[in-house]
């Protein structure tokens, strides 16, 4: 297993080298990257339950996933490039969690534990951008008064003031399911409300801000990812809008943007999705 996480993503492959716990917990991808892979599985139909599924479908040929274990490894590299040295682990920290995420139940089409990491490595390296200056980033796993953490705390370069922020990745919205906009809406405060309430439990709380040791007052935010078939999201795309104007503790709704360019490789970038249905065609 690790002759693949160097062929596909060997940036990744330095960083975890002589890391002995994540290989331990990867051995056992094993026998199932040899089942996925034998008789070159023609039809490459391949329930995806974590990155080395992707490898598998990469060994069989697939393009996108080639090109999508690519964009990982240079994701990678690009977070770890411009964060401060002092979270020269941070991106390590990620990356292992990513390599060791499986989910043991197969009977469910896809595992979407190994998105959340991805989410979080495509998220960190976007807002902290140089290029978009939006957010210097001053520690990870912040410390709460209550014992628990934010993922992120932050400097908001755009307002020069501090913030808290946890990632939050949503999964297959079906718009047969969910129904109207109001029911999305609904959906994603829900999930979102029930994020900040179990990070800011006995805590003290004003407005979109909680009341540090000392008497400090910092912003706590979300950072929604949604890993969905961006066609199913169009019909929504007034509650996105809705959502980035009218709610001080939820940051722009985000999703991974899949494209093919005139040489035929797959590109991904990291966007706003109010951004994504108002300048490319979704269908």
């Amino acid at each position: 297993m690790k002759e693949l996480l160097l062929k596909y993503c060997p940036f990744i492959y330095k960083l975890l080298e002589k890391d002995r716990k994540v290989w331990k917990r990867v051995e056992k991808f094993q026998s199932r990257f040899e089942n996925l892979t034998s008789n070159g599985n023609p039809n490459q139909n391949i329930p995806i339950h974590c990155i080395y599924d992707w490898m598998a479908l990469a060994e069989l040929g697939n393009k996108q996933a080639i090109d999508f274990l690519k964009f990982i490894d240079t994701t990678a590299i690009k977070a770890t490039e411009q964060l401060s040295e002092k979270f020269s682990n941070a991106v390590k920290e990620i990356v292992s969690e990513i390599i060791k995420a499986f989910d043991t139940d197969l009977s469910i089409s896809n595992n979407p534990a190994y998105l959340n990491y991805i989410g979080e490595l495509v998220g960190l390296q976007a807002i902290t951008n140089p290029g978009n200056k939006k957010f210097e980033l001053l520690e990870r796993e912040y410390k709460l008064p209550n014992n628990l953490s934010a993922d992120f705390y932050f400097l908001d370069l755009e307002t020069s003031k501090t913030i808290l922020v946890d990632f939050v990745s949503i999964h297959n919205i079906k718009p047969e399911r969910v129904g109207s906009p109001d029911n999305l809406k609904f959906l994603l405060l829900n999930r979102i409300n029930k994020k900040l309430e179990s990070k800011t439990i006995n805590l003290t709380k004003k407005e979109n801000k909680v009341v540090l040791e000392g008497g400090q007052e910092i912003n706590f935010a979300i950072l929604p990812i949604l890993w969905n078939e961006l066609a199913d999201l169009k019909l929504y795309s007034e509650v996105f809008r809705e959502l980035d104007k009218n709610y001080l503790d939820i940051l722009p709704c985000c999703s991974l943007v899949p494209s093919v360019n005139e040489n035929g490789d797959y590109e991904f970038e990291f966007k706003t999705l109010s951004s994504i249905y108002e300048f490319y065609s979704i269908n």
